[in-house]
């Protein structure tokens, strides 16, 4: 099955970039970053800016680029079955120069813990995007 990722969530005021690999099935199904339940990355990222955590998706959009984070992912599509990056094949990135340019505030790159695994790195084209995101940080 073709999965394809969403927009990123970004401003012309975005300083930090935080990259998964590609939204889970809850995630697609629900049209929302980590959606999941059991996903902690909302509960964290509420709890460092000491904000009581909402369901509302628009107000968790709104706290990250209140605090110049931007959130996308690696991949603009691939294949797989499921929500693993171990499942991941035919992986297409996204387009990290073009986004570079278009939000040159943008100097700090965070990886959750999945977009950083072996699984993800055995792709050839996760490691053609991960250089081009790095290079280009360390460029400026």
């Amino acid at each position: 099955m073709v999965k394809h990722a969403f927009p990123p969530i970004v401003d012309e005021n975005s300083k930090i970039l935080i990259l998964g690999t590609m939204p889970g099935e809850k995630s697609l199904q629900r049209n929302q970053y980590y959606a999941h339940k059991n996903n902690q990355f909302w509960k964290i990222i509420f709890i460092l800016f000491q904000q009581p955590l909402t369901e509302h998706y628009d107000a968790r959009k709104a706290i990250l680029l209140k605090n110049h984070i931007a959130l996308w992912d690696v991949l603009k599509a691939c294949e797989g079955e499921g929500s693993s990056d171990k499942n991941i094949m035919n992986a297409v990135p996204n387009d990290f120069v073009s986004f570079y340019k278009r939000y040159p505030k943008i100097k700090k790159i965070t990886l959750l813990p999945a977009t950083m695994s072996g699984h993800a790195l055995m792709s050839c084209s996760y490691n053609v995007c991960f250089s081009l995101c790095f290079i280009y940080l360390f460029q400026r």
